[in-house]
């Protein structure tokens, strides 16, 4: 073996050489250059589901303080890449005689409610889900909005 090296020697380097190159297009072409082009189409996406999302909150929730009963707490927007999809949480207060709150997870092409929670001075009273099992708890509610968001 090392004989026939020593008298290939040449045609072995090519061989590896050739053979590096090779797999150097391989590893270009079909790894980097496709997580490449997902990572900007997730960061398009990413954008555009914020300015959806903004649109929406604008158009359907009462977004500011100048209601002495309604107004935004918190609202997150998120495109979740394995449904393929423009999510948007928020969660929104209503001061009548005790304080309610609804907690939304939504699409924002479709207007679906993927999942949702209200709560009445602070205490769970009703809640929806997706899930098959029925209705979620709170600490439920905020697992799956965790893990929808941060898909």
């Amino acid at each position: 073996m090392k004989k026939f090296i020593k008298q290939n020697w040449f045609k072995v380097s090519i061989v590896a050489i050739l053979l590096i190159v090779g797999l150097s297009f391989v590893y270009y072409f079909s790894i980097y250059l496709p997580h490449r082009h997902n990572s900007e189409y997730s960061f398009q996406q990413a954008e555009k589901c914020k300015s959806l999302s903004d649109v929406f909150l604008k158009e359907h929730v009462v977004k500011t303080e100048d209601s002495s009963f309604v107004f935004l707490v918190d609202s997150q927007s998120h495109f979740n890449s394995r449904l393929n999809a423009c999510l948007l949480y928020y969660s929104q207060r209503l001061h009548l005689d005790q304080i309610l709150e609804n907690r939304y997870v939504l699409n924002v092409l479709t207007g679906d409610v993927l999942i949702e929670a209200h709560l009445h001075d602070d205490k769970e009273f009703l809640e929806y889900g997706i899930t098959k099992e029925g209705p979620l708890k709170l600490s439920d509610f905020e697992t799956q909005k965790e893990k929808l968001m941060n898909e």
